[in-house]
């Protein structure tokens, strides 16, 4: 009986009530506490620090109270050697303070590579070959052999290149395929709407080879981009001689897909040599 009427007593709840003030400030000044060190609600913008040097980011990322790491190194010839190539978060993104950014700085040096040996393997066997050794596959020329589709040749800056050789990594390689004996017959293949890497592949599997690649104003500097919007021969030619040459079209137009011509250009351009400048045309 004692207890229930300390329970009810004003000494109880002046300890009750004390008790939860008290935890009510401690609540109160830990979430200030969390927000001071989060800095929630303030948010610097990230700055473009692509191709300044080290000791630039530093000065710029301490005034914008950030910091850095550098995470990676590749190699570009349109930088500094040392300088920012890409960053993460981008440019302008919204950060908190003392968020930390990754960078990614240009090699002070090309990355070398060792020349494979493609000679006498399928041509994809080659492809996989190049792609895993930091390499690139270039024009892929057929030829009459006996072998068809095994690499008989190997290219760099369109000279032979031995197996063991150090060059750059990226470098394109161009393949001699053999195509085999004879008149042998292919079908070409339609390669209007693909990307040019696209059509690449496709020539490819179907033993044809890439002819002349025409840049309209819309594709000149974004090929990775464009799609083929027209081609010759085209895939309505019927069967053709294996290693052909394809040449193709490239824009960033999709309404070329329902046109044979480019607006102000004639149908007779199409009787233009192929060894003429074809990019003047555009």
């Amino acid at each position: 009986m004692n207890f229930f009427k300390y329970l009810i007593s004003r000494v109880f709840i002046k300890q009750v009530l004390g008790a939860m003030a008290i935890v009510a400030l401690l609540l109160f000044i830990t979430f200030q506490g969390l927000k001071l060190y989060t800095y929630h609600g303030k948010y610097v913008q990230v700055p473009a620090l692509e191709g300044m040097l080290e000791t630039q980011v530093a000065n710029v990322l301490q005034g914008n109270e950030l910091r850095y790491e550098i995470i990676d190194s590749v190699y570009s010839k349109n930088h500094e050697p040392g300088a920012v190539v890409e960053q993460l978060p981008k440019p302008g993104a919204k950060v908190k303070k003392h968020r930390k950014l990754f960078l990614i700085v240009n090699a002070k040096a090309p990355e070398m590579v060792i020349m494979p040996d493609l000679k006498d393997v399928s041509i994809r066997q080659a492809k996989n070959i190049l792609e895993s050794s930091g390499l690139q596959c270039g024009d892929i020329m057929y030829v009459s052999s006996p072998y068809r589709n095994l690499v008989l040749n190997q290219y760099y800056d369109h000279k032979p290149i031995e197996t063991g050789q150090r060059i750059l990594k990226n470098s394109v390689i161009d393949l001699e395929v053999g195509k085999g004996l004879g008149n042998e017959m292919g079908i070409i293949p339609d390669l209007t709407g693909l990307s040019l890497q696209q059509a690449k592949n496709a020539l490819l599997e179907a033993s044809m080879n890439l002819g002349v690649i025409i840049d309209d104003v819309t594709s000149k500097d974004h090929q990775d981009s464009a799609f083929v919007w027209k081609q010759r021969p085209t895939n309505e030619h019927g069967a053709v001689q294996l290693g052909v040459p394809v040449d193709i079209w490239l824009t960033l137009d999709s309404a070329l897909l329902l046109t044979d011509t480019i607006p102000g250009i004639s149908p007779e351009m199409d009787d233009v040599p192929m060894d003429s400048d074809a990019d003047d045309l555009f």
